[in-house]
């Protein structure tokens, strides 16, 4: 199974159930990221 990135462009594009489900799985992933990032900033050494 083989998509290009311009096939993927369209899918995502035309598919709004698709980008949804991404859109908010990138946000899931930038939420956990800064979350552990302020975890580890106000860590005491």
């Amino acid at each position: 199974f083989s998509v290009s990135l311009d096939e993927a462009r369209d899918v995502f594009y035309d598919d709004v159930r698709k980008r949804i489900d991404i859109t908010l799985k990138n946000a899931d992933s930038v939420a956990l990221l800064v979350t552990l990032l302020g975890r580890e900033r106000f860590m005491t050494r």
